[in-house]
Parts: structure tokens; sequence; C-alpha cells
């Protein structure tokens, strides 16, 4: 998974975008909420509602639609 290997953070500053619509359409470009809210537990770190990382079409639809942070998709995904 090349994405994972390189990745690229989007961060979303509120005067450039609409935080709130933008969780819902991402993973169809690509990309995913990095810290999601009470995932605190797993990622290790806050909710951070503007941070966005680029993982690729098929990483993104599956966290998505899952439910998964990036370290649990790793996990039952990548390191197989």
């Amino acid at each position: 998974m090349n994405s994972l290997r390189s990745p690229l953070d989007f961060f979303n500053p509120v005067f450039l975008f609409d935080v709130s619509k933008m969780g819902f359409t991402s993973y169809k470009y690509g990309f995913i909420l990095r810290y999601g809210k009470d995932m605190e537990y797993i990622t290790g770190y806050n909710y951070e509602p503007w941070h966005y990382r680029y993982v690729g079409l098929e990483a993104a639809k599956i966290i998505y639609e899952e439910e998964l942070t990036l370290e649990e998709y790793y996990y039952y995904y990548v390191k197989k």
C-alpha cells in the first residue's frame, strides 16, 4: 500500500472550507479524518476535526464504511 508509506496530511482551515461537510465526502477523494472523535484510545491523539490524510481511494472507502482508524486499517488490512 504505497499511499501509507508516503502520507499526505491535509489541514482544513475553517476560513477556506466548511469542515462539517468535508467528512462526509472526503473518502470519495481518498482522504480520511485522521484523528476522529472518541478515538483517542486508539490513535493516541485528541480529536482534530481539521486534520485529513490522503490514503488513496480504496483504503479511504474501507476506513469510512467500516468506521476504522488508520491504525485499525493498517492492523486488519495491511499488516496481515
